[in-house]
């Protein structure tokens, strides 16, 4: 037996508090999400210079939003179409989409999600894991908006990159040997994508999207189970490369999606 606090312990008991206690020392210099702080400044700016430039986004080509929205590239302006969007190479909408709303409660549901569960996961994962689990999610999200969204429509929002967190999040627990259902991330799951299905005007291909990429993300991140939880923290630099490379292969593929989606509605629109 081994003298404690509080009487005394075996020698296995001693080990697992010791355990215990350095992850608890390991949480606490992890006590500041910075990433998760910075994503969150960001939204905010790029929100606050959307309104302050005119924040139409069904305005002229020169508000900030109408510029930086995911947006294929194809547009109606009477019986002409015009073509200025990923199509005709602002790729940088892929990103930057995902960093304007729509509305102050769209920028504060998201942004709120982000910090409770974000901070959470960057403080577990750190924020080089976190990071490619939010990029790459966002990627997933444009890449789901512009398959399933009208070529017409400008797509904005975090929520891919949210609900990508939300996938990620499950698959923590897993590796935990933990249920989502039991924490309560799977009903959050459940009740996000039961409003996406059921209120219009949400891109229900953005939050699949970036639902799917999240968890994938996880999966090859931190595992499904206790076992593969091991494994990937063994091989970590190689499973960073490997997702990496899924949100090089998620960017290229809504390339491809923008030219296709302009090509077909423009044959249809008669251009």
């Amino acid at each position: 037996m081994q003298s404690a606090a509080v009487g005394f312990q075996c020698p296995e008991c001693a080990q697992q508090g010791a355990r215990r206690q350095r992850l608890v020392d390991a949480w606490r210099r992890q006590s500041a999400p910075r990433l998760t702080y910075g994503l969150i400044a960001a939204n905010v700016v790029f929100f606050i210079v959307d309104q302050a430039l005119g924040g139409r986004l069904g305005g002229i080509y020169a508000d900030f939003g109408s510029r930086f929205a995911l947006w294929a590239g194809l547009g109606s302006n009477g019986f002409r179409v015009v073509e200025v969007g990923i199509a005709d190479g602002e790729w940088w909408r892929i990103v930057t989409g995902g960093f304007l709303h729509a509305g102050v409660l769209h920028l504060g549901f998201n942004m709120y999600a982000l910090y409770v569960l974000g901070g959470i996961l960057e403080r577990v994962v750190g924020p080089v894991r976190f990071g490619l689990i939010y990029g790459v999610s966002l990627l997933g999200g444009s890449l789901g908006a512009l398959a399933m969204t009208s070529p017409l429509a400008r797509t904005v929002g975090a929520s891919g990159a949210i609900f990508g967190i939300f996938g990620a999040f499950a698959l923590l627990q897993m590796s935990r040997g933990q249920s989502p259902m039991s924490g309560g991330i799977g009903m959050t799951i459940g009740l996000n994508l039961l409003i996406t299905f059921t209120i219009p005007g949400i891109s229900i291909g953005g939050h699949l999207g970036g639902l799917a990429a999240g968890a994938l993300c996880g999966y090859l991140l931190l595992g499904a189970n206790r076992h593969q939880a091991i494994e990937r923290e063994r091989a970590r630099p190689t499973m960073v490369a490997i997702t990496a490379a899924v949100g090089v292969a998620l960017f290229g593929a809504s390339v491809l999606v923008a030219q296709l989606v302009v090509d077909r509605g423009s044959a249809l629109i008669g251009g």
